[in-house]
């Protein structure tokens, strides 16, 4: 059996501001997974999905633009997931991620950025991402990050009653700032 992502079609961008030398921006959108035994590799669940390449580029031209020069850097300054447990199989995180949620960005042609994680998952309300990842980690594959050529990942131990076959809904807020 397979997995399936559906991208639901309202990925938000806005452009926040800028402080300093960064600029603002913020992604929404939502994602719907369902899962089954082919993503649970050694008792891991991981999963991946394309973002809009265009909003993203968007982002990026709108900071050209500003700083007059494309961006030399990028992090992202915050990440949150939500689940909503009424349009979802699972009512709580726990059934299906033992304890910790890895959330990487993966160029198409490169290895992945572990952003942050959340360790102590409980429960199904949103959560902040323990942003890690500096800067300097997105430059190896920075042309490919800043053409939009990337997927968001989710990974985590998983043990969970529910971990072989589910469906959640969630909504996911990733903030990106951007260096002249």
């Amino acid at each position: 059996m397979r997995y399936f992502f559906i991208l639901s079609a309202f990925l938000v961008l806005a452009l926040a501001g800028c402080s300093g030398e960064g600029t603002f921006t913020t992604d929404v959108f939502s994602l719907s997974v369902t899962g089954s035994n082919a993503d649970i590799t050694e008792g891991t669940f991981s999963k991946s999905v394309a973002l809009s390449k265009v909003l993203f580029k968007q982002a990026v031209d709108q900071a050209t633009e500003e700083f007059k020069q494309v961006p030399s850097s990028f992090k992202v300054r915050e990440a949150k997931i939500d689940l909503d447990p009424s349009q979802s199989s699972i009512s709580a995180y726990e059934q299906v991620f033992s304890d910790t949620l890895t959330f990487s960005l993966i160029p198409t042609n490169g290895s992945g950025v572990d952003v942050g994680e959340k360790n102590g998952l409980a429960g199904n309300e949103e959560f902040e991402v323990k942003i890690s990842a500096k800067p300097e980690d997105f430059s190896a594959d920075l042309t490919t990050f800043l053409n939009g050529d990337f997927s968001i990942g989710i990974r985590g131990a998983t043990g969970g009653t529910n971990a072989a076959n589910f469906n959640a809904f969630l909504t996911v807020m990733i903030q990106y700032e951007f260096f002249k």
